[in-house]
């Protein structure tokens, strides 16, 4: 479904071929800063099941030592992409 500032596309669906999109490579994410982005994209798209996913591995990232985590340069309290759509 598409969340737009365009009325008229507001709750309407879209359609994308399949020879349109692209596979992408799965990769892993063990750094503190991504984890936070992609758990922001998982709100957005009211993705659930990967919410948790991302939540699990984000408390796993900081319960491991080992790991090389980086910290985000600011952590804020609200969604930091719905804070960089408020200021444009």
């Amino acid at each position: 479904m598409v969340e737009s500032d365009n009325e008229k596309a507001i709750g309407t669906y879209i359609w994308v071929p399949k020879k349109w999109t692209v596979k992408m490579p799965e990769s892993t994410v063990s750094n503190e800063r991504d984890l936070l982005t992609l758990i922001d994209l998982a709100l957005l798209t009211k993705d659930e099941q990967w919410f948790m996913e991302l939540s699990s591995n984000l408390v796993s990232t900081k319960n491991n030592p080992e790991v090389n985590t980086k910290k985000s340069e600011f952590l804020m309290s609200q969604n930091r992409i719905r804070n960089s759509e408020a200021k444009r």
